[in-house]
Formats: C-alpha cells, structure tokens, sequence
C-alpha cells in the first residue's frame, strides 16, 4: 500500500482555533471595532444563510471570500466597497 496523502483536521480538533476572534483582530486592523459578540452572532448568521452546495464550483478562495463577505454583511459592513480598499483580490 503506497499513501499518497496525510490529511489533518487541524481547526478545533489539533489546534484549538477561534474564528470569531480572528475576524474581530482581521477588522480591528482595518479600523472596524466590534465586539466578540456580535462578532460571533453575525458569523452564526452568516453560517445558516450561505449554501455551501451553491459555491462548490468556486476555488477555495472564491469559496471563503464569498462565506466571508456573508458574515461581513451581518455585522453591517458594506462590502460593495472591499474590493476598492484592496481588501479583497479581484
């Protein structure tokens, strides 16, 4: 048997990782202060809307940038401009 590939699930199984944390420091750098809160409530929001089976076509980054600018949007971030501040590739 020759292995080809060793998968790890690193997030919350190897490290343990917040995401919630790391977006309210990813905003905090750009100037956008919220608290972890409702950093959490628009991330659990953004969750429940985007379909995941919609995006699959997209290649990883596509797929996170869009999951991403969902969350954006329920923290009220208007997300039409990101992309001018270079904060997104094109």
């Amino acid at each position: 048997m020759n292995i080809k590939a060793v998968l790890f699930d690193v997030g919350n199984t190897l490290v343990d990782s917040h995401p919630e944390e790391t977006l309210q420091e990813i905003l905090a750098a750009h100037g956008i202060f919220e608290s972890i809160d409702r950093v959490r409530q628009a991330m659990v929001k953004g969750n429940k809307e985007f379909d995941i089976e919609e995006h699959t076509h997209l290649s990883a980054h596509e797929f996170y940038t869009e999951w991403n600018l969902v969350e954006l949007k329920h923290l009220g971030i208007d997300t039409s401009t990101l992309r001018a501040k270079k904060w997104l590739k094109k």
